[in-house]
């Protein structure tokens, strides 16, 4: 549901576009992306989410995925 807190954690990511890969690279890569963000993140290059933003929702998301799990 949140493709920016996604890319923030992952390795990879893989964008599909009409059953084809589209763009690959880094979930870094594709977040700091313009085309990513105008394109397929929904915003343009001077709205999109700040390092640090992309840090806390990626921190955010760790925590909610792997609460309860020691």
């Amino acid at each position: 549901q949140n493709a920016r807190a996604a890319l923030a954690i992952a390795d990879r990511g893989v964008v599909i576009e009409n059953g084809r890969v589209a763009i690959e690279g880094t979930g870094a890569a594709l977040l700091a992306s313009p085309e990513v963000a105008q394109r397929y993140l929904g915003t343009g290059a001077a709205t999109r989410v700040s390092d640090d933003e992309s840090r806390r929702l990626a921190a955010r998301l760790r925590t909610l995925v792997f609460q309860g799990e020691e």
